[in-house]
């Protein structure tokens, strides 16, 4: 599935060893979708790049073909597209592959919300030059942090292995820390206390106690952690969460049908635009609501697990501080109203018709 000899500290930054692999030099652009989070921008700064953001699908979460293709022709420096499997909703590999080998770009696919979602009965991963992989919390397999790369062109696994010699593991004080976050968090969470447990971790990664999604440099600054190999305490527990994938997926997928039996009928609710030749596997399943602002109010107080990702066009930043991440606003309408309208439910717990009539409450 991925190349367990390279295994990265988070997912960015094995992003960013695939990208310096591929040839992407400083000042080279990198082609990468809007509503996004700012791991991918983060990994294409940290090698000197910078990001071209690509609209989504009108109603969507996937690249437009369309709006890539009209921004490839207006610039000349772009090196790689990076295509992007939000939520594990399938992106139009086949045109985006059409349009790469037009202006002979390598390809690289964001897999970090799903192992096995399919395009006409191939998995994502299998399409592109190489795909990269995170293990941070909230994707498929889970440990808190970490990232790993499977690599189907050679000259660019040549490349990186020589590169991956280079790295370091992480220092022990790190690996404290990244050991009792996990612990405290398999301690603590549940849909309950799902909004308890997201306000803790945004304060203690703020201040440093324990490691964040979010990095604490300036995203156009290369942190420290792009030095660092997987953690060698959650490297041991890889192999046994990756034993145990295909079970989550198959609870996964049920928690799915029970959503669409009985959320998708209620006033102002839509399910997002998938591509009928593909079989998505959600890491979370994703909503068009009408009011995304009244439904995370509500469902901070009914205490029900409801997500507000992507909150922008590049998460979690908003307004002007978007800019600094290279994102102009307007240039891509449709990730702005995505942005504004989609929230995600939790799959990974079983549901109670408790919880579906709670829901039902609560979206808006």
């Amino acid at each position: 599935m991925i190349d367990n000899h390279l295994l990265y500290y988070r997912g960015r930054v094995a992003l960013s060893e695939l990208l310096i692999a591929s040839g992407v030099k400083k000042g080279d652009y990198v082609a990468i979708q809007a509503y996004t989070c700012s791991a991918v921008p983060e990994g294409v700064f940290a090698v000197g790049a910078k990001p071209l953001y690509i609209d989504v699908v009108k109603k969507g979460v996937t690249m437009s073909p369309d709006d890539l293709e009209l921004k490839l022709e207006g610039l000349r420096s772009v090196k790689v597209i990076v295509i992007q499997h939000t939520f594990g909703v399938v992106s139009d590999v086949e045109r985006i592959l059409e349009i790469s080998k037009k202006y002979g770009l390598t390809v690289i696919e964001d897999c970090c919300h799903s192992y096995n979602s399919e395009f006409k009965n191939s998995k994502v991963g299998n399409f592109s030059d190489a795909s990269f992989y995170s293990f941070e919390w909230g994707k498929p397999i889970s440990l808190g942090l970490g990232g790993a790369v499977k690599v189907n062109n050679k000259k660019i696994l040549e490349r990186l292995n020589k590169q991956y010699d280079l790295l370091i593991n992480p220092p022990l004080l790190t690996e404290f820390q990244l050991f009792i976050q996990r612990t405290a968090f398999f301690l603590l969470y549940s849909p309950r206390t799902y909004w308890l447990v997201k306000r803790l971790y945004h304060f203690f990664s703020k201040y440093g106690i324990i490691k964040g999604n979010h990095s604490t440099c300036e995203i156009d600054q290369r942190s420290k952690e792009f030095d660092y190999k997987i953690s060698r305490i959650l490297k041991r527990k890889l192999v046994k969460k990756m034993n145990k994938l295909s079970l989550f997926e198959d609870k996964s997928q049920k928690v799915v049908s029970v959503y669409e039996q009985n959320l998708l009928e209620l006033t102002g609710v839509k399910k997002i635009k998938i591509l009928p030749e593909s079989k998505p596997i959600y890491v979370r399943y994703p909503l068009w609501v009408s009011n995304k602002e009244k439904t995370s109010s509500l469902a901070y107080e009914n205490k029900v697990e409801i997500a507000s990702w992507y909150s922008s066009p590049v998460h979690p930043y908003v307004d002007d501080q978007l800019s600094s991440v290279g994102y102009q606003m307007g240039s891509c309408p449709n990730a702005e109203q995505s942005s504004k309208h989609i929230v995600s439910l939790p799959l990974s717990h079983g549901l109670s018709m408790g919880f579906i009539n709670k829901l039902k409450k609560t979206i808006v």
